[in-house]
């Protein structure tokens, strides 16, 4: 990155990289390497923004392995952009999604070429407040499997709200409830 506000953080650590969030800003990780996360990401700052990758993209994608169960993504403000990162959950048990929310609508996700397994439940924006509506959410080729075995009820998807897309993506491996 270069320009008058830019920086380069190294660490390892998601959770500090994730402290960093904020409009105009792309916070990236390296193909190939692991990083673990014991809290969840809430991303309350206002977009655009980008959670991605960088590096070769032969290699593997960047893995964010929760080392607790919390959800890995708690999206809270409009216009955010999460892909090319591989999520896996703690375990499957409790109440631990990959990406979602229940307290505010969602404005202007893209869920992009995200590979997610082992949490309770996947991508989820249940809880809207009526009459305002989820709008402009996009989930596109992500792989989403092995998810709820531990507590035997869950979904892989759910969604709901105007403007929404679900597209090339691989649902598999639930347990208990929909794909």
């Amino acid at each position: 990155c270069t320009g008058p506000n830019s920086f380069t953080l190294v660490t390892n650590d998601f959770d500090l990289a994730m402290t960093n969030l904020g409009a105009k800003k792309r916070i990236l990780f390296k193909q190939g390497d692991e990083f673990l996360s014991d809290s969840i990401t809430y991303i309350a700052s206002g977009g655009p923004g980008i959670i991605g990758a960088y590096g070769n993209p032969l290699e593997q994608k960047p893995i964010i392995k929760k080392t607790s169960r919390t959800t890995a993504f708690d999206i809270r403000s409009p216009n955010w952009t999460i892909m090319d990162l591989k999520l896996i959950g703690f375990d499957d048990i409790g109440d631990a999604w990959a990406i979602g929310n229940t307290n505010t609508a969602q404005k202007g996700w893209l869920l992009y070429r995200l590979d997610i397994s082992n949490f309770s439940a996947g991508i989820t924006n249940v809880g809207w407040p009526i009459p305002v509506v989820h709008d402009h959410l996009f989930v596109v080729e992500c792989n989403i499997t092995d998810i709820g075995y531990g507590v035997g009820r869950t979904n892989n998807v759910y969604m709901g709200g105007s403007r929404l897309a679900v597209l090339g993506n691989s649902i598999q491996g639930v347990v208990g409830g929909g794909e």
